[in-house]
């Protein structure tokens, strides 16, 4: 992954990343130039608008098996929990698509 190569990461990172850090069957050319643009400028930032980091301590578990599938061991583990919209980039490349639905569902 290009963001490890690059010094941004550890290698033991793609493990707890979702999909390990891409989409296997992900076509970029599919995605409109106007929906990149949209989302440049947010590139390596946590984006703009309903997006934050928080950093998190456990105080108690309550479900010990879905923590464990989370990787949570119990009490005093600090976490990390980053939530991240898509904004501009992904709204666009949904608006994009749903025209082309549109236009298929006229044509009908």
């Amino acid at each position: 992954m290009w963001a490890i190569e690059a010094g941004y990461g550890w290698p033991e990172d793609i493990e707890v990343i979702e999909s390990g850090g891409r989409l296997r069957d992900a076509d970029p050319s599919l995605v409109s130039n106007k929906a990149k643009g949209r989302g440049w400028d947010q590139l390596g930032t946590l984006g703009a608008g309903n997006d934050f980091l928080e950093v998190q301590v456990v105080d108690e578990v309550y479900q010990p098996n879905a923590a464990a599938a989370l990787g949570i061991s119990g009490s005093g583990q600090v976490l990390a929990f980053v939530h991240t919209g898509s904004r501009g980039l992904g709204h666009q490349t949904c608006q994009d698509h749903l025209e082309v639905m549109e236009e298929v569902a006229e044509a009908v």
